[in-house]
């Protein structure tokens, strides 16, 4: 972005969420009255991007305050190279509320929409005059979408691709429903305005050996905005309780090292440290708590290398290959279980 110097960017969450991560965890690192001034922008300015993308009046304090500190957001702008950008979007996986707010507050408002390659490839978008953070907006014209019983995206129109190459009738009837709805395998809602929100996959599904039926995405973005973790995968298909694999962000972590005194030679002797597994423990415990008892993540394990789409964990859009990774891991999964609840498999 130094180089091409862009007014557009168009690309996935995790994007946003790194430059996010990286913004806050420099501001954190100025001296306490800089710190206290930008801190202080940043809420300012998140609370009168929430009050206007919910359709409620900023408050007059609140928005004097905001404009006063403009050139503090136009700071921090320039501290992620983005002066001259006038218009962000994203795709590909549902973007952090926080992330949404970080940026629309700094006055980079985000424009999520929703697709697939089968619907070539946009279904929904938000508008720059109505945008609702937390949503995929409302259908583009010419598409109909809605929600089957199981809680599945259903979308019809004449973006939806007509079928796979030599697919045969029971393949289609698999894939469209009996009223010409493609099948997109996405969970969602649709709220009291008609945005589209995305919950999750129905391949992604975990039900415990207690038959509770969990989507591990809404557990693992409780964690998006956690400084130290990179990459939260939750597991525990067929399991008494969810687990988690863990890769922090080893930036921040090392530097954790440096400032605590914790000796190490190699990234597997770090993540092993128990004041390291002690710090992960009790910022997850702290996150859970929000969480009901069988969502939480009872045990975990910290990954001494990166995801990657070489290494087969993640997508080109840097979503979790979940099958990969439980096929990859199985051996470090198991070992977070009782040997009698891994024989039952």
């Amino acid at each position: 972005m130094i180089e091409i110097k862009p007014n557009v960017i168009a690309t996935v969450p995790r994007m946003y969420e790194k430059l996010y991560i990286s913004t806050i965890h420099t501001i954190r690192r100025f001296n306490p009255l800089k710190k206290f001034i930008y801190i202080t922008a940043i809420h300012v300015g998140r609370e009168c991007y929430v009050a206007e993308t919910s359709g409620n009046i900023i408050p007059k304090g609140a928005d004097i305050i905001n404009k006063i500190l403009s050139p503090i957001k136009r700071s921090i702008r320039k501290m992620m190279h983005m002066q001259q950008v006038r218009l962000l979007f994203s795709g590909g996986a549902p973007l952090p509320l926080d992330v949404a707010y970080f940026f629309g507050g700094i006055g980079l408002p985000i424009i999520e929409g929703y697709g697939l390659t089968e619907t070539s490839p946009v279904v929904t978008i938000n508008r720059i005059e109505k945008n609702k953070p937390g949503t995929v907006g409302c259908p583009i014209p010419g598409a109909e979408i809605k929600i089957s019983d199981e809680g599945e995206i259903l979308i019809k129109g004449p973006m939806v691709f007509k079928g796979y190459n030599k697919m045969t009738p029971e393949e289609k009837a698999e894939i469209f429903t009996p009223d010409g709805y493609f099948r997109s395998g996405d969970i969602g809602i649709i709220d009291e305005d008609g945005y589209l929100r995305i919950t999750g996959r129905l391949k992604d599904i975990i039900i415990t050996s207690q038959g509770k039926n969990i989507v591990p995405l809404n557990i693992e973005k409780k964690f998006e905005s956690e400084p130290l973790i990179n990459y939260i995968c939750v597991v525990g298909d067929r399991r008494k309780y969810l687990s988690a694999l863990i890769v922090p962000n080893f930036h921040l972590l090392r530097q954790y090292a440096r400032e605590h005194g914790i000796s190490y030679k190699t990234d597997e002797e770090l993540v092993s440290h128990p004041q390291v597994q002690t710090l992960y423990k009790t910022r997850i415990n702290e996150i859970c708590q929000a969480l009901p008892p069988y969502e939480q993540i009872k045990k975990f394990t910290l990954i001494s290398h990166d995801f990657s789409v070489k290494s087969g964990e993640l997508t080109p859009t840097f979503k979790f290959r979940r099958s990969q990774i439980h096929e990859k891991y199985k051996d470090i999964i198991d070992l977070m279980y009782p040997k009698s609840d891994i024989t039952r498999l």
